[in-house]
């Protein structure tokens, strides 16, 4: 297993972008009737609860798994794994 670090902030902008970009495209579809003010309201909020709890999980679950490979990496002396 290897350490990987990622030299480009292109991944995290993506991200972002993604989340600026989500309300206004909801925004327009309610304008056009496309889906109901109700449904996106409720789309909204669960997607403001759920997404960040996925994301904050792959990224502790992700760092976890870098952390393990580096200390399996280094003497014993140095880190361990319990």
């Amino acid at each position: 297993m290897t350490i990987e670090v990622n030299a480009s902030p292109i991944p995290e902008q993506l991200w972002v972008a993604l989340r600026q970009i989500l309300p206004p495209l909801v925004l327009f579809a309610v304008g056009r009737g496309w889906i109901a003010e109700d449904l996106a309201t409720m789309l909204c909020a669960v997607a403001a609860v759920l997404v960040p709890i996925v994301y904050g999980q792959i990224k502790t679950w992700r760092r976890s798994a870098s952390l393990i490979a580096l200390a399996n990496a280094v003497p014993d002396s140095v880190a361990t794994v319990k």
